[in-house]
């Protein structure tokens, strides 16, 4: 790794054919302090080169002016086999232009004679900063490399889901494709989603951990199953649903290996799958398209409890949309109404077989359009007769079970069922309230006039009832008739009269009674007893 590289010394390797200089730059050059070290020296260029290809230094210093071969020769031989080699040539002032054609070849830099041993060493140290910044430069390249090689899986997911989602052109598809190292061929593919059942529900259920741990787990088994048979790769969409992109083989049909997928999930884990299949397509360009034939396939669970493979194959492609049967609907909604919720519930059953018992099942956008008609219906109704307060909770616990696009049509008409037999449940708890306090107010009426002639109308009049329908209210609520109540409080009232010492004849006229045997023969049939006997047996 380059990290250990500047940890260690740096190779270099000098060339001058006075062997004074070069004995003074080998031995008087600090080398060791400075990180480097002399692995080799040469009086000629061609011995030079033959030396430095086998020693591979980080540095020649050489003359520009050699025997055999010269400074310029030298470095463009050096550059071409060892690019990061730094060579660094000795010229003479006469020699200046020559020079700098050699660093246009690729010398790093040169310094002229007579020089100190400072400028050699300055020179030198720009060099080596140069190496370490390269080197540098090369790990953070290679450090990147690693991390993008281990970024390929993330990679390749998000590429085959935009594929998925989008189209693309062969050629940039097959750049990408060699690119990412895919394990699949890019022709003959064919797409299918699998889903986790109820997926939502037990989400709420699990700690996200355990969550991630199931889906990892189902697409692991998934991708097993397919290599077996064929190449693939599986992956994920959004929570809980997943899309496997497969070579077609002609070992297995692309849906028969969905079911085996979905059968092999059942048995080795505790959860279920809904499964739909797209058709086979020729290239990756039209990946997208048995994609969406997928998710149309999926939406057909619409009518199941799930676990089960739906082919996009076998979807009627004409198919009998069933109107909706406005009459059951009136009827319905008019049973919600009148608060009953046996009839409601029979409607909604009647109108949910009628809406099913056609030729194939119509399309589960078309039926979720049918299922919201009916559910604002549902909310009219109740809003004419329950408090504002009321459809609020209601209406918002009723939209709070619905899963968008995961939903059956079972728990659709399950959500409004509930709804319905909820709403009815309110409607006749506040129709029995307002009767209560229909009646409480004609009690209180008929208590303040027992002196009086009551008749049934009058007090129905009071209360702004029909006679009809207020004398059977009134035995609903109170269980009694309204001549039994008014008897029942005048007896009352007499009682508490008499044991006042009031006499009967007295208590008969502020009772109304138009005389006294009349009062006495009622109080007697109610009593058990005449006033005279009944005031005798308390005031004895």
């Amino acid at each position: 790794m380059a990290e250990d590289k500047l940890k260690k010394s740096y190779k270099v390797f000098i060339i001058d054919d006075v062997p004074t200089v070069l004995d003074g730059l080998t031995e008087e050059i600090p080398w060791k302090s400075m990180g480097m070290e002399v692995v080799g020296t040469a009086m000629t260029g061609t011995e030079g080169l033959d030396s430095i290809l086998e020693l591979s230094p980080d540095l020649v210093i050489s003359d520009i002016r050699l025997p055999h071969m010269d400074g310029l020769d030298l470095t463009e031989r050096v550059m071409k086999a060892l690019p990061a080699c730094k060579v660094i040539l000795m010229s003479g002032y006469s020699d200046f232009e020559y020079a700098q054609r050699a660093i246009r070849l690729g010398a790093f830099d040169y310094i002229t004679k007579p020089f100190t041993e400072d400028e050699m060493i300055a020179v030198v140290e720009k060099a080596k900063e140069a190496i370490e910044a390269e080197l540098r430069d090369a790990e953070r390249v290679q450090r990147m490399e690693r991390q993008l090689e281990q970024l390929k899986p993330v990679m390749i997911h998000e590429y085959l889901s935009l594929l998925l989602q989008y189209k693309t052109s062969y050629h940039h598809a097959e750049r990408r494709w060699e690119y990412l190292d895919l394990p699949i061929d890019p022709c003959n593919l064919q797409v299918f989603l699998f889903e986790i059942d109820q997926f939502s529900e037990k989400s709420i259920e699990t700690s996200v951990q355990e969550v991630e741990l199931l889906q990892f787990s189902l697409q692991n088994i998934v991708e097993e199953t397919i290599v077996e048979f064929t190449k693939g790769k599986v992956v994920r969409i959004s929570p809980g649903r997943f899309a496997a992109v497969v070579n077609l083989t002609s070992t297995i049909t692309v849906t028969k290996l969905a079911e085996l997928c979905r059968e092999n999930i059942g048995t080795y884990t505790k959860f279920t799958v809904s499964v739909g299949v797209g058709l086979p397509v020729p290239d990756v360009t039209s990946l997208r398209q048995s994609y969406v034939q997928a998710l149309q396939a999926l939406s057909y669970h619409f009518y199941t409890e799930g676990n089960g493979v739906f082919d996009y194959g076998d979807i009627p492609k004409r198919q009998q949309q069933p109107g909706l049967p406005l009459g059951e609907v009136d009827s319905w909604l008019m049973s919600i109404r009148s608060g009953n919720k046996e009839k409601s519930r029979e409607y909604l059953q009647h109108i949910q077989r009628l809406l099913t018992d056609v030729e194939g099942l119509p399309e589960p956008s078309y039926m979720l359009s049918v299922y919201d008609e009916l559910f604002s219906s549902v909310i009219r109704v109740l809003l004419e007769k329950l408090p504002k307060e009321q459809m609020e909770l209601l209406e918002a616990s009723a939209r709070e079970r619905r899963q968008e696009d995961r939903e059956s049509l079972a728990d659709l008409f399950q959500i409004l069922h509930d709804m319905c037999e909820q709403g009815c449940m309110l409607i006749n708890e506040q129709r029995r309230s307002e009767s209560e306090e229909l009646i409480d107010k004609a009690c209180a009426f008929i208590r303040s006039r027992l002196q009086e002639e009551l008749k049934v109308a009058d007090i129905a009049e009071y209360v702004h009832l029909s006679s009809s329908y207020f004398a059977n209210l009134f035995k609903k609520v109170t269980g009694t008739t309204v001549l039994q109540f008014i008897t029942q409080h005048r007896m009352n009232e007499a009682k508490a009269m008499l044991l006042d010492g009031q006499q009967v004849q007295e208590v008969s006229l502020t009772l109304g009674y138009e005389d006294r045997r009349s009062f006495s023969d009622t109080f007697k049939k109610h009593i058990g007893m005449t006033p005279s006997e009944f005031r005798q047996q308390y005031l004895k």
